[in-house]
């Protein structure tokens, strides 16, 4: 007689029993990327750097080349891969804001998702019974700035998930197939962030230290740098005129910046105590361990890193955090809160995974793992009176929907009024957004030196903003023949005869050399208000002789370098040198 349907036997359950772990696995990992993907999408924001990038791409695929100013060549960037990428979404008529963001998000849901897998590739190893707990993958979701950094415009999320899927093929005993492709992730890495080398490095010796066969498998793992990396880097090197972007030597990499590291640092890790609670839960499951009947230990520790183990890719992550943190220590950290501990925090949700996994008790480990959740969500947040702290900002508040909506209007605005002329503008760094919308003829970043090599490659003065510590000077931006400078201007106050400011509809700027032809032109707009020199200087002039000849030798040294050195002017320059000449 046939057996019933439900008489299934013990085989049959076992055979049954991988299936409906794979299921609960996909139905987990399209929960938490969906999570991911809305938690990012609320914090959607986007930074101004991200339109520096903006600009190399769009001038590229308008055949200018990989520039930022017609005929200049100055790697103002340090993404040069994630540049390409955005200009190819540009080639296909993609806006770069919104793709940006979406390929963001993609890449953070992804990171999250790979989060998962490793929890279930750990949950395959346990006895029948063992818990699939993807406690990393839960922390990425409710991490605030992971989630707001999956947008942004820049390459952070594409990065993270880069290092994380090396991170993943190293984790355990790898294949040299697994070591080359790694190896390639890496290039990636360090094709969209340069300081991805740290990484590099530090994967190079952990192989080094912990392979049965190091000089084989470091060969594997580095060739993807050698045979792609290199070359590239000395293209790149040849193309802009310089071994490092221009980025090192406007932020000064080169200069140790300890005191503003450790503050980049301490203020992340307040932020997120959770993280700080590690090492105190790891000694606590340790000790519980202990007293739990079990085998008795006997791998060393190189043993242990060695195997495809927890312990390996416990080691990995942990390194690789070290070195980051290390990293930003010396360099003083960045200006933008938590971005450069973003490709880590990835790491360290999996080390309080693993640590979270080493707890005997079923119950106790979901009791932990919800506690390090709730500490996530409420995370201390540093941010709450003021938007910037300790020339640290949380750029996801700093920049607005409204504040980069205003930046479309105004640049439209200034688009309307250069279309045509060739104006050259200078701005502070927090107007890239204005001007990659106005898209003047030249544009040079003037509070950084970001897209100008001649202000990067200035000496600091002193420490201050990472990353804004050199400024271009009023000489400078005369040489180079700048006509306007952006940046936090008021407009003056009606009536007021200001010579050196104008006005765009309400959009102040600075006039830094007045010429005729683009002064006139612009003229001729009922919306541009300013003082037309050449009027002022002849009513100055009828009056040239009641002025004192202290002040008539200052005002004529403001007006030869403002006016009469860029404007063919002799007649309107005469008096004043023949006055001078009577004292």
């Amino acid at each position: 007689m046939p057996s019933s349907p439900t008489d299934v036997g013990p085989e049959a359950r076992s055979a049954g029993a991988p299936a409906q772990s794979k299921n609960a696995f996909l139905a987990l990992l399209a929960l938490l990327c969906a999570a991911g993907i809305i938690h990012a999408s609320t914090l959607s924001f986007v930074t101004d750097d991200a339109f520096i990038s903006f600009r190399y791409a769009k001038n590229l695929v308008n055949g200018m080349g990989l520039v930022f100013n017609p005929g200049e060549r100055v790697e103002g960037f340090t993404n040069f891969l994630w540049t390409l990428i955005i200009a190819a979404g540009m080639k296909f008529g993609w806006e770069p804001v919104a793709f940006s963001t979406r390929l963001g998000i993609a890449f953070g849901a992804a990171t999250i998702g790979l989060a998962c897998w490793l929890s279930f590739r750990r949950s395959r190893g346990r006895v029948a019974g063992g818990l699939f707990l993807p406690l990393a993958a839960a922390l990425l979701v409710l991490h605030h700035d992971f989630a707001a950094f999956a947008t942004g415009g820049l390459e952070t999320m594409f990065v993270t998930f880069l290092l994380t899927a090396a991170y993943a093929l190293l984790a355990d005993a790898p294949t040299p197939r697994h070591l080359l492709f790694a190896g390639m992730l890496m290039v990636c890495a360090m094709m969209a962030r340069p300081d991805a080398v740290v990484f590099l490095a530090a994967m190079a010796a952990f192989l080094a230290f912990t392979g049965e066969r190091p000089l084989r498998e470091l060969s594997a793992f580095l060739a993807p740098t050698v045979l792609l990396f290199a070359p590239y880097w000395a293209w790149r090197a040849a193309y802009f005129g310089f071994f490092f972007p221009n980025a090192f030597y406007a932020k000064s990499i080169v200069l140790p910046y300890y005191g503003q590291g450790w503050t980049y640092i301490a203020l992340f890790f307040s932020s997120y105590y959770v993280f700080l609670a590690l090492p105190f839960l790891a000694a606590v499951v340790l000790a519980l361990r202990r007293r739990t009947p079990g085998p008795a230990a006997s791998a060393t520790f190189r043993e242990s890193l060695r195997t495809g183990s927890a312990g390996r890719g416990t080691g990995l992550a942990l390194l690789l955090v070290l070195v980051q943190t290390a990293f930003i220590f010396r360099i003083g950290g960045d200006f933008m809160f938590a971005r450069f501990f973003i490709p880590v925090v990835p790491l360290l949700c999996v080390i309080a995974e693993e640590i979270v996994d080493g707890i005997p008790s079923h119950r106790l480990r979901v009791t932990v793992a919800a506690a390090l959740c709730l500490a996530t969500v409420f995370r201390w947040d540093p941010f709450t009176s003021e938007a910037r702290r300790v020339y640290i900002a949380d750029e996801q508040r700093w920049y607005t929907q409204e504040h980069l909506e205003q930046s479309r209007r105004d640049g439209a605005t200034l688009h309307h009024y250069f279309q045509g002329l060739p104006v050259k503008v200078a701005f502070w760094a927090g107007q890239v957004k204005l001007i990659y919308y106005a898209d003047p003829f030249i544009a040079r970043e003037a509070s950084a030196g970001l897209t100008d090599t001649a202000i990067a490659h200035q000496p600091i003065e002193t420490r201050g903003r990472p990353g804004h510590e050199k400024q271009a000077t009023s000489e400078y931006l005369l040489e180079r023949g700048t006509n306007f400078l952006f940046g936090p201007f008021s407009a003056p106050p009606a009536g007021g005869d200001v010579l050196d400011m104008i006005v765009f509809d309400s959009i102040a700027a600075k006039i830094v050399t007045y010429e005729n032809p683009v002064m006139e032109k612009l003229a001729a707009f009922p919306g541009v208000h300013f003082v037309p020199v050449p009027r002022y200087l002849d009513g100055y002039i009828r009056t040239i002789d009641s002025v004192p000849p202290d002040r008539l030798a200052r005002d004529y040294a403001f007006f030869r370098s403002f006016y009469f050195l860029h404007n063919q002017d002799e007649e309107r320059e005469h008096p004043f040198i023949a006055r001078l000449r009577r004292f």
